[in-house]
């Protein structure tokens, strides 16, 4: 589930073809002042610094991060906090990695879009996805 001002949206996908969802939408705007510090490491402002203009990336990353939370929170019952997820855009493609540190590494990959004056973005993982992080909480 997932609202802003003039929009929700919720997603849901039935078992057992399902892993698990996570869905983001935001206004699409830079973040507010002192935001993007307390969201991003430094390599992701570094890449961040580094993508085209013209879409406001640290508001996608934050969006990013929020989808991934939400997709791993069913599994892991833990706090996934700003700093455990890296991202990483690849605009070309109109997808982000992600990689999270905890509780134990793995790497997803989500999709994003800026439309209508908003940034959404997406994650889906897949069964054996869910598997694997489902099996890191209990080892």
């Amino acid at each position: 589930i997932t609202h802003t001002k003039g929009y929700c949206a919720a997603a849901l996908a039935l078992a057992p073809a399902a892993g698990a969802l996570g869905i983001d939408a935001e206004p699409d705007g830079p973040l507010p002042k002192g935001v993007l510090g307390k969201v991003a490491t430094e390599v992701e402002r570094a890449h961040l610094a580094s993508l085209p203009p013209g879409v406001n990336w640290d508001r996608l990353l934050f969006s990013a991060k929020e989808s991934v939370y939400k997709s791993l929170w069913p599994l892991v019952r833990e706090w996934i906090g700003f700093s455990d997820a890296e991202i990483r855009f690849e605009p070309e493609r109109g997808v982000f990695r992600a990689v999270v540190a905890a509780p134990r590494a793995i790497e997803l990959e989500g999709r994003y879009t800026v439309a209508n004056g908003f940034a959404l973005t997406a994650i889906a993982l897949t069964p054996a996805d869910a598997q694997l992080v489902w099996r890191s909480k209990s080892e």
